[in-house]
């Protein structure tokens, strides 16, 4: 959608400037509404899917709307669980893998919502290790803070990743534990308040 609309009215147009500043604005405000689909409440689906669906195409597609022709990376897969307990939580991503023809061992690293906060960090910390076994882990929220929105912050910088193919040091939890090679596949964990949680596979 992104290239053919945008393309199209741009070559119509003959100006390209005014259609890739207005597509980086709307980029812009479709990345924090993003982070937001993790808090609507499961009796309204409709709306968190449509909303889900609208951010994540243009956030992948801003290269496009961009100018430079390519997307970010590729969503292969998106869960959102309310009320889960970590047994659902294992069934999930398990459903999310297999649906993507992917394993736990695909996983090059996990981005998560550790921010600071010995109590929430403790939890992301046993369930990723848990749910994947010891993989890198990186974080977003030291460089965005605690927000409502920081989790689509956090789908950009994972996007970010795969696009250049690297992993900058300021992102790893523990430096030790850096990945060698190029980053392929990254799982996008974060907790929401309670018992809510989202679980996003991106690829390059």
């Amino acid at each position: 959608v992104s290239p053919f609309l945008f393309g199209t009215l741009s070559d119509r147009k003959g100006k390209r400037r005014p259609f890739i500043a207005f597509g980086y604005i709307i980029w812009g405000v479709f990345t924090i509404l993003f982070g937001t689909t993790e808090f609507i409440t499961a009796g309204k689906s409709s709306t968190a899917g449509l909303l889900l669906l609208a951010a994540t195409a243009v956030v992948l597609g801003r290269g496009t709307v961009a100018g430079s022709g390519q997307p970010l990376c590729r969503l292969a897969g998106i869960r959102i669980l309310s009320n889960s307990d970590e047994e659902t939580l294992n069934v999930a991503l398990q459903g999310l893998l297999s649906r993507a023809g992917r394993t736990t061992d695909d996983i090059d690293a996990v981005l998560c919502g550790v921010s600071d906060n010995p109590t929430s960090d403790a939890l992301y910390l046993s369930e990723t290790s848990r749910m994947v076994g010891e993989k890198p882990l990186l974080r977003y929220k030291h460089l965005f803070g605690q927000s409502f929105t920081a989790s689509g912050l956090g789908f950009y910088v994972a996007a970010q990743c795969l696009k250049r193919g690297f992993i900058p040091d300021f992102l790893y939890v523990d430096e030790k534990q850096r990945l060698s090679g190029t980053p392929r596949c990254l799982l996008l964990y974060n907790r929401g308040d309670g018992h809510s949680r989202s679980l996003i596979l991106l690829e390059a």
